[in-house]
C-alpha cells in the first residue's frame, strides 16, 4: 500500500480515513504515498482534541500522492501536485488553509 514506512515506535496508526497518535513520537515518522496512487481531492484536516482546535488545507487540484512526515510536536501532510505544462501554456492551482475551533 505505502511506498515507504518509518514508524519506529508504532505511535502513528493509519486507518481508512483517519490517522491517530497514541503518544508523542520521540523518533521521526514518515509514510509515503498514503493515497495509494489513487487520485483524491487535495484536502486534509488536523485536529488537536486536547486544545479543541484544528487546521485544514484545501487545494483546487487532485493529487495522487500524499505523504505524512512528523516528529515530536510536528505533523506535516504533503500533498503533491504534478506540474506538467507544455511550453507557452499556463496552469494554476490554489491552496487554502483554515484554522477552526472544535466543539
Amino acid at each position: 500500500m505505502f511506498g515507504a514506512v518509518v514508524n519506529p515506535e508504532g505511535i502513528v496508526e493509519i486507518g481508512d480515513h483517519k490517522i491517530t497518535f497514541n503518544n508523542i513520537p520521540d523518533e521521526q515518522f514518515f509514510f509515503s504515498n498514503i493515497s495509494g496512487d489513487e487520485s483524491v481531492g487535495a484536502i486534509w484536516e488536523l485536529i488537536n482534541t486536547k486544545s479543541k482546535i484544528g487546521i485544514r488545507e484545501t487545494g483546487s487540484f487532485k493529487t495522487n500522492k500524499v505523504n505524512l512526515w512528523g516528529w515530536k510536536h510536528v505533523v506535516s501532510p504533503e500533498l503533491f501536485f504534478d506540474v506538467n505544462v507544455k511550453s507557452g501554456l499556463t496552469i494554476e492551482w490554489t491552496r487554502m488553509y483554515n484554522l477552526f475551533e472544535v466543539n
